[in-house]
C-alpha cells in the first residue's frame, strides 16, 4: 500500500513482522498466519479516506479529527469486505483498535468478542506506534513501549497476546 504519510512509511510492514512473530510464538496454524499477514499489511488501508492534514498534524487531534481517524478501521473493513479474495480479513481489520476491556472502537467489543487475530494485530500496531517517530512526538522507545503493553495487559490488550509478545520481545528488531 502506498502510504499517504512519510511518518507511516513502512508502518504496515513492521506491524506485519511483529504480528507474525507473536502469532508464531502463540503457535498459530499456517492458515491463520497467512490471514494475519494479509490483515496486518492492510490494517490501515482505511486511512486512504482520511485527510493527509489530519494524518500529518504536528499537535494533538481535536475531537472532530479524532473521530475521523477512528473511522479508518470501518472504512478499511468495508473496502476489504467488497473484495471476495480479501473479505476474510475484513473483520480483523475492523476490530484492530478494540480494547480488551471494551473501551476501544469501532464497536466497543471486549475480551473474546474481539477476533483473536485482531487482538494480536492490536499489540503489534501499538508496539510499532510507540517505537516509531510521529509528527507530534519522537518515539518513546522500546522500554517505554514494553512497559505500556504490560501496564495495559487485561485492560487495553489481551493478556495472553502480551505474554506471547514478551516471550519474543528481545528478538524483535527496531527499524
Amino acid at each position: 500500500m502506498v502510504e499517504k504519510s512519510p511518518w507511516t512509511n513502512c508502518h504496515s510492514a513492521r506491524v506485519t513482522e511483529y504480528a507474525l512473530a507473536i502469532g508464531r510464538a502463540i503457535g498459530l496454524s499456517e492458515a491463520n498466519l497467512s490471514t494475519l499477514k494479509i490483515a496486518s499489511l492492510l490494517h490501515d488501508i482505511g486511512k486512504i479516506d482520511t485527510c493527509a492534514s489530519v494524518l500529518e498534524k504536528k499537535g494533538g487531534l481535536n475531537h472532530k479529527e479524532f473521530e475521523l481517524v477512528k473511522m479508518h478501521p470501518v472504512t478499511g473493513s468495508e473496502m476489504l469486505g467488497n473484495l471476495e479474495s480479501l473479505s476474510h480479513v475484513s473483520l480483523i481489520v475492523k476490530h484492530h483498535h478494540e480494547r480488551y476491556d471494551g473501551n476501544g472502537y469501532p464497536d466497543g467489543l471486549c475480551g473474546d468478542e474481539i477476533p483473536f487475530l485482531s487482538r494480536i494485530l492490536h499489540v503489534a500496531d501499538a508496539f510499532d506506534s510507540m517505537t516509531a517517530d510521529r509528527p507530534y512526538r519522537k518515539a518513546p522507545g522500546r522500554r517505554y513501549a514494553i512497559s505500556e503493553l504490560v501496564n495495559g495487559s487485561g485492560r487495553q490488550f489481551d493478556p495472553d497476546v502480551v505474554e506471547a509478545f514478551l516471550d519474543i520481545a528481545g528478538a524483535i528488531p527496531l527499524y
